[in-house]
């Protein structure tokens, strides 16, 4: 019942959001953060964990609906262009893939070279390593996956 709840507010808060004129897609993930932070409060630990179970499915089915529907839409707009344009078109698609790539690698090791600087600074308290560059590649490629890093 209450995994329920949470999908009619949700879909509560998205038109809510819609009709404001605000980003739905914020809004959500606001909502989401603050039902994130309130609910051990509110909900027993089984019912958290059932409840993640729901969305994880959710959020699987939607990214396979999501990438379908774009695969469909994909033939007839490559379809559309022409021999030169086509070339063009996969060369500005490349490039900006390329980009996107770099700018987050480069973010994921900005990000860590500065937590490794201040971790020189860090008492002798602390208990847990630097994360190390390699692991900054490693969550800078992995990262980009689903549909949301395409919103």
């Amino acid at each position: 019942s209450s995994t329920v709840v949470q999908f009619a507010g949700t879909f509560a808060v998205w038109i809510i959001a819609d009709k404001l004129g605000l980003s739905a897609i914020i809004t959500i993930v606001v909502y989401a953060i603050t039902i994130a932070r309130t609910a051990p409060r509110r909900m027993s630990a089984r019912r958290r964990v059932s409840t993640y179970s729901v969305w994880e499915s959710a959020v699987f089915v939607l990214n396979v609906l999501a990438f379908v529907l774009m695969g469909l839409q994909a033939r007839s707009i490559v379809g559309r262009l022409s021999g030169d344009g086509q070339g063009e078109a996969f060369l500005f698609a490349a490039t900006v893939l390329a980009v996107v790539i770099v700018a987050r690698l480069v973010w994921v090791m900005g990000y860590v070279a500065l937590i490794r600087q201040f971790k020189r600074f860090d008492g002798e308290g602390q208990k847990r390593d630097a994360p190390t560059f390699r692991g900054a590649v490693l969550v800078g490629w992995c990262g980009m996956r689903g549909l949301v890093t395409l919103v």
